[in-house]
């Protein structure tokens, strides 16, 4: 309700209606996936600009290559948020 009678307008409205409660078997709408990409600085590079060129992802979507155990390798990862299909 506006208040016209004062010079601050209070503006109430009624609490949002609940929200559906889910089936306990109700499959998720969205997931995330993880892609990890191990290996040499230069292969991790061209892996993230073709699947970027292929339109999969921006090449700033990937965390910055972090070193691994093995000498010279590194990994990189991408998490996407995927829509999830019914399966029939």
């Amino acid at each position: 309700m506006l208040s016209s009678h004062s010079s601050t307008s209070v503006l109430t409205a009624s609490p949002a209606p609940a929200a559906p409660e889910s089936a306990p078997n109700a499959v998720p709408q969205f997931a995330s996936v993880r892609h990890m990409v191990f290996g040499p600085l230069a292969a991790l590079e061209d892996t993230i600009k073709t699947l970027h060129k292929r339109g999969y992802a921006a090449a700033n979507d990937w965390s910055q290559p972090q070193p691994v155990n093995a000498a010279g390798e590194y990994v990189t990862v991408l998490i996407r948020r995927l829509k999830l299909r019914k399966s029939s």
